[in-house]
């Protein structure tokens, strides 16, 4: 069983070079020297999200960052009343994400997307919070490329971009079966299993959002904000965790999603006006909020 972590940075280059190929369907042109590069740079991702010692310190600093940002959206005043920002850590996102090349927005995914509409999504840089799964975790995949950001710098969005635009040549060994997959399911959808990289994309390490949402909290200090905060949406609506919103994404159950109905909400406008769309349709199962959602403490 080959593991990432067993192999050198160049055995890794050469392996994605040989495996991965420009995706025929994204109708784009990548030179060879550009496409080594860009191996290179893939390579070193991915041993970053194999490495625990060096997601510990990068998350560390990610959790100070972010906290501060949320502590910011958290709160606001109106006609002197307190009022909570429900949606604070998708407003924390979208400020935090600028600064290291990102989108301003955010998108959510709410069902499956074909694999043109989510290379559309990641080629404008767009980063997402994506309704699958409570092991999955809705923002397990803007909190690890955020985490390669901080670690790589602003150059890391067009690798987001690109890891949709190359495709392997070959089938790997996969949850439902063998299948050819994308430059990012090999760096950052596998499945929770063993590790045989040249063969298949199961892995115990941060590549896999199952283990990546279970394990965060383990590498930060205790009683980190970014760990406890994953862990709180993880268990929202359960038994044992946070009150959810009735007709919410976390009704209970594994699986999780907004229904018509939550999407279809309006609220308030606070000048008096006529009640506002709280989401926006912008494709096929992609939304984004619309309006800064209040309510009264």
């Amino acid at each position: 069983m080959a593991k990432i972590t067993d192999a050198s940075e160049w055995e890794l280059v050469k392996f994605l070079d040989e495996t991965f190929q420009p995706d025929a369907e994204s109708n784009v042109t990548i030179a060879p020297t550009e496409k080594m590069r860009d191996m290179v740079v893939f390579a070193k991702l991915a041993r970053f999200l194999s490495d625990n010692d060096q997601i510990k310190q990068y998350a560390r600093l990610l959790s100070k960052e972010l906290e501060g940002e949320y502590r910011k959206q958290e709160r606001h005043v109106h006609d002197g009343d307190a009022y909570r920002v429900v949606g604070a850590f998708s407003l924390a996102l979208k400020s935090f994400a600028p600064h290291y090349g990102f989108s301003g927005e955010l998108y959510i995914l709410n069902g499956q997307l074909s694999s043109q509409q989510f290379a559309e999504v990641l080629s404008k840089k767009i980063l997402i919070r994506d309704l699958f799964t409570r092991p999955h975790g809705e923002f397990t995949h803007t909190i690890q490329w955020l985490l390669l950001a901080y670690a790589f710098g602003d150059s890391i969005p067009q690798y987001y971009a690109k890891s949709v635009k190359y495709k392997s040549v070959k089938n790997f060994d996969a949850q439902g079966g063998p299948k050819r997959i994308y430059m990012w399911n090999f760096l950052v959808d596998c499945f929770d299993g063993a590790e045989d990289y040249p063969q298949n994309i199961f892995c115990k390490t941060f590549r896999c959002p199952q283990i990546f949402t279970e394990r965060l909290g383990a590498v930060l200090p205790q009683q980190a904000w970014l760990g406890e905060f994953i862990s709180r949406r993880r268990n929202k609506g359960l038994k044992a965790g946070p009150e959810a919103w009735a007709g919410g994404p976390y009704v209970g159950g594994r699986t999780i999603g907004m229904n018509q109905a939550y999407l279809d909400r309006t609220v308030p406008d606070l000048q008096g006006g006529k009640p506002i769309a709280a989401y926006e349709q912008v494709a096929p199962n992609v939304y984004k909020k619309a309006v800064v959602e209040l309510r009264r403490l």
